[in-house]
């Protein structure tokens, strides 16, 4: 067995306006602000976001280059969505492990937080 790591290995997403039509195909969120500039521009980001959904995949990415696939695939986590993600920036998912065994884990745009939550391995 090996020992977990105390940090997760950083993990990075680049968000693209042209990735948010098919990612919102994919997941059926058809929400315009995600893909409809002149929709995103009278809501209160003035542009379009990205589908929060999307920015764990900066999570998983870090999740699954922490661990080994059969435990990265058994993952739980407990997140929250804190800020927009806006097209254009890049996404750095991570954590750090807590002292009762499971992970603060993040995504960040720069140096906003826009996901945290918990991590727990089986």
């Amino acid at each position: 067995m090996t020992t977990p790591p105390d940090t997760l290995r950083i993990a990075t997403l680049d968000v693209r306006q042209e990735m948010l039509a098919p990612y919102g195909a994919l997941t059926r969120d058809g929400n315009p602000i995600h893909t409809d500039a002149q929709f995103a521009a009278g809501t209160p980001y003035g542009r379009c976001i990205a589908h929060g959904t999307l920015s764990l995949n900066a999570l998983w990415r870090s999740i699954e280059a922490s661990f080994p696939p059969e435990a990265a695939a058994q993952a739980e986590i407990d997140v929250r969505f804190t800020a927009p993600v806006f097209p254009g920036e890049t996404l750095t998912g991570g954590g750090a492990r807590r002292p009762d065994g499971t992970w603060d884990v993040w995504v960040r745009a720069g140096e906003r937080t826009v996901v945290n939550g918990t991590l727990v391995m089986p």
